[in-house]
């Protein structure tokens, strides 16, 4: 067994779903895409809740890198509209991976999983923290499913200068 390091878990996992076309993720299953046992596995992640929370924090780091190239420039001297024309052409231009969007739906599915999700929202889109954004779930993940793509191999976001590494 090799060791693997937390993004290479997160990565896994996500391959995991992209493959199945749901959320599979098991300590089963992403330990053997990533070469660990599962206890090896479960050192970095004791419940799977943690392993959850993890990649949706994974993936929210990616967006924002992405989303934050689409706008071209920092998130806090942008307006509203550039955010939300930026987000809109991060989703509907291929930004978000078929994996991303069942990861995202999950979060619609189990509220406890919506914290990081819901977090994000608020700042990208500038609401305050008593904003009622649960209502955003369901309608971005309806948005994000008309520019999923289907492999995380190819070019992450075709609206910015990021690739995949």
């Amino acid at each position: 067994m090799r060791t693997s390091s937390r993004p290479d878990i997160l990565e896994a996992a996500l391959r995991v779903v992209d493959a199945s076309g749901g959320v599979d993720i098991t300590y089963e299953s992403v330990s053997r895409e990533v070469g660990l046992t599962k206890a090896g596995l479960m050192y970095h992640f004791p419940t799977k809740d943690a392993l959850m929370l993890a990649v949706i924090e994974h993936v929210l780091a990616r967006w924002h890198e992405d989303l934050t190239a689409v706008l071209e420039g920092p998130v806090e001297d942008s307006t509203l509209a550039e955010r939300v024309r930026a987000f809109v052409r991060f989703a509907t231009g291929g930004g978000v991976t078929r994996g991303e969007f069942v990861i995202f739906t999950e979060a619609v599915r189990h509220p406890a999983l919506s914290g990081p999700w819901l977090a994000y929202l608020r700042t990208w889109f500038g609401f305050g923290a008593d904003a009622e954004t649960v209502p955003l779930l369901p309608y971005g993940s309806r948005r994000m499913v008309f520019g999923s793509r289907k492999q995380r191999g190819s070019s992450r976001c075709p609206t910015c200068s990021a690739s995949s590494s």
